[in-house]
């Protein structure tokens, strides 16, 4: 019966989608959901599974949860996301905190994770087991919304959140991940998709119009790229004619460049320019151990919005050398057996 649910909701939000502008409900159940454990019955090294997610911080029980979905349908429409929310099967009421999980970790939510490779929560060292649920607020965002979990057996929506809607535009790869964390002392448990059709947090809101700005970089934002010379890609805006492509070594310097700018490379109408490549900007070749930023600007002339100013990216082009040592050069080793790596 989910994956019944799973296409009934998707198909009814994409044929909403494309044929009208207006605002279409969507509803979209997780790709995984669970939680991780810092405490006697699950310790930091096992991976819990069962039809619970559980946000809890009493003695015992030391745990936060997860969970991700899937966009790359909702964005292949070009669409905004507004009006957004969960919604809840609930199993123990409790006080929950959601933040959303940065780009650059959330590859680490999934099937088999552990509080040990979980993102956002305290793993570096991690704290002596039973004790207080900590967490690493530098692998997430601000927190997005904060809700009760419903009472057991009854499904609950939460209030909307314009961070929730922000973070979800933000984007660039079709996947998002959350963490749900308690606040304070609660002890808060909402059902996995592990139920059946009643289980899961629900992703609900609503999609409307076409974005402005370019999205869906490639490479995606943050990424390393191995090679000295990169083709650069992305989605146009929902308006653009053309495209101003800006690039250079400095974050700043890029977000503030104009078209009189060194940084200004070219309008074009393609959506895509090879950087490190004769005749394009770095043509003697890129510089490994360098950042790299860029920006699109999209352009209509015939728009008195136009140019809409773009999202400042990156890519890392990686030094020759080994790099990334774990752990960190300088870093305190906190055992005895810790495993060298770069």
């Amino acid at each position: 019966m989910l994956n019944k649910l799973t296409y009934f909701i998707c198909f009814v939000l994409f044929l909403g989608a494309v044929h009208s502008t207006q605002a279409v409900p969507f509803s979209l159940v997780p790709t995984f959901d669970g939680h991780v454990s810092n405490d006697n019955d699950e310790g930091p090294d096992t991976s819990p599974g069962g039809s619970g997610m559980h946000c809890r911080n009493q003695g015992g029980r030391r745990r936060v949860g997860f969970v991700t979905y899937d966009l790359s349908e909702a964005q292949s429409q070009g669409a905004n996301f507004t009006n957004v929310n969960f919604s809840n099967y609930g199993h123990d009421t409790g006080m929950v905190n959601v933040y959303g999980v940065l780009e650059e970790y959330e590859d680490l939510v999934g099937a088999g994770m552990t509080w040990n490779t979980a993102p956002g929560v305290q793993n570096d060292p991690t704290p002596a087991v039973d004790t207080d649920v900590a967490l690493d607020l530098a692998d997430v965002t601000e927190i997005l919304l904060t809700f009760n979990a419903p009472a057991r057996g009854t499904r609950v929506s939460t209030d909307t959140s314009e961070a929730l809607a922000d973070f979800l535009n933000s984007d660039t790869n079709g996947f998002v991940a959350f963490m749900f964390a308690p606040e304070g002392n609660s002890a808060a448990i909402v059902r996995t998709v592990e139920m059946g059709e009643e289980g899961g947090t629900w992703l609900e809101g609503e999609i409307s119009g076409r974005r402005d700005s370019a999205y869906n970089p490639a490479p995606a934002d943050g990424a390393m790229y191995p090679d000295t010379w990169v083709t650069l890609s992305w989605t146009a805006g929902g308006y653009a004619v053309s495209h101003d492509v800006y690039i250079g070594e400095n974050f700043d310097d890029v977000n503030e460049a104009t078209r009189d700018s060194e940084l200004f490379r070219i309008n074009q109408g393609l959506t895509f320019y090879i950087a490190g490549f004769p005749g394009y900007a770095y043509e003697n070749g890129l510089v490994p151990g360098t950042t790299y930023y860029w920006r699109i600007d999209e352009v209509n002339e015939a728009d008195s919005n136009s140019p809409w100013k773009g999202d400042v990216w990156s890519f890392t082009v990686p030094p020759k050398t080994a790099y990334l040592p774990r752990p960190a050069d300088n870093a305190e080793l906190v055992a005895l057996n810790v495993q060298l790596s770069c």
